[in-house]
């Protein structure tokens, strides 16, 4: 079982705070744009850690043929912050790649003020984010917040 509270939108994200039972997270998703989505999620460790992931689906690209994952890097004002993967999604009539960087805690503190985030792979064209430093607020409030009660008293209760 799993609790949720979906928060007011920040700038065309739903943000989603999802309590289990030892953990909170909270995510963001973009509403699907001309083929295109970008998630990004994180969840407090026991360490008193954060995880944070991104994920990036777009419609717009694939890869050769015959590669179904690369090595894929998440620039930061043109310096390498991250390492995560592309992969090859889809069948012979429809076929996309998904980026996947994860964890991305070491790289928050960059992404948050930066005003260009690319996401490069081996043979496609590069992939720019920008106007993240409200979605990653959005997301510490949220992470802040799901650590009190009674942030959870008009949750949903989900089977998971």
């Amino acid at each position: 079982m799993a609790q949720e509270v979906r928060l007011p939108h920040v700038q065309g994200w739903q943000i989603t705070a999802t309590r289990k039972i030892r953990s909170v997270t909270c995510s963001a998703q973009q509403s699907a744009t001309d083929g295109q989505q970008l998630y990004l999620s994180v969840r407090a460790l026991p360490d008193d850690g954060f995880a944070w992931n991104l994920q990036f689906t777009s419609s717009h690209r694939t890869l050769t043929a015959d590669v179904q994952q690369a090595t894929a890097s998440l620039l930061v004002n043109g310096a390498p912050a991250s390492t995560g993967s592309v992969v090859a999604i889809g069948d012979s009539a429809k076929r996309y790649v998904r980026f996947e960087f994860a964890p991305l805690a070491g790289s928050v503190a960059a992404i948050k003020p930066a005003s260009t985030v690319e996401l490069t792979a081996p043979g496609l064209a590069p992939l720019s984010i920008t106007a993240l430093a409200p979605l990653i607020t959005a997301l510490e409030q949220c992470q802040q917040d799901g650590l009190t009660p009674g942030f959870w008293n008009n949750a949903t209760t989900l089977c998971n």
